[in-house]
């Protein structure tokens, strides 16, 4: 079973920490992960800056942080692509990691300096999370200003630095759905300035590549 919102503990909103009654800690798990992610960043592929979704963050001293990051040094590997998309699989310690990737077709404006833009589903059973989305503009996100939409629907994610997610279980189903059946996903969001940036990405390829990823970690 994926845990839920209320399981998964305090998390940070941008630079606000969103702490509710409802919530509980974040075991270290969560961190070791997130530094496993931020690793992956540095160690392959250049190109496309491959890596699976930094997992919702948790409260955690820089000093663990620093310690946690340099523990980690895996390449994923490629388990297929799918026009636009691709699935890929982690071997940790903490154990498999699996996700599905795309960057944008088209980023607007020119004039942002940014790193890459990128969308991830992940999959991670040692935690019991799945279908997680995610996403970074490549640059660090101004409070409440990311959204993705498609058509008519429109999904507001919370973001911490340079990701963004979305709130719980039940919205990270609805836009799969969306994923599915929509041929692209426009998102919006704000730099710490106030510049708004834009990503256009492709839907074609992604339920292939969803699924290889969801059953190499099944």
């Amino acid at each position: 079973k994926k845990k839920t919102a209320y399981e998964r503990g305090v998390r940070l909103v941008g630079s606000e920490m969103c702490i509710r009654d409802r919530y509980q800690s974040v075991s270290c798990n969560k961190l070791f992960a997130f530094a496993f992610i931020l690793r992956l960043c540095t160690v392959f592929n250049p190109a496309i800056l491959i890596s699976p979704s930094v997992p919702k963050p948790s409260v955690a001293s820089s000093a663990v942080y620093n310690t946690s990051v340099n523990a980690f040094a895996v390449t994923p590997r490629s388990t297929g692509k799918y026009k636009n998309w691709e699935s890929f699989i982690a071997e940790t310690d903490k154990g498999k990691i699996c996700f599905a990737q795309t960057i944008p077709t088209k980023r607007a404006p020119a004039a942002v300096k940014r790193n890459k833009s990128k969308l991830f589903v992940t999959f991670r059973p040692s935690e019991e999370i799945k279908d997680e989305v995610s996403l970074t503009s490549g640059h660090d996100y101004k409070t409440s200003s990311v959204t993705a939409s498609s058509g008519k629907r429109r999904y507001s994610f919370f973001s911490q630095k340079d990701f963004a997610w979305l709130l719980d279980d039940q919205e990270e189903k609805k836009f799969i759905q969306l994923m599915k059946r929509a041929t692209d996903i426009i998102v919006k969001a704000r730099t710490t300035k106030g510049a708004e940036t834009t990503d256009h990405y492709s839907m074609m390829g992604f339920t292939k590549a969803y699924n290889t990823a969801k059953k190499a970690c099944s």
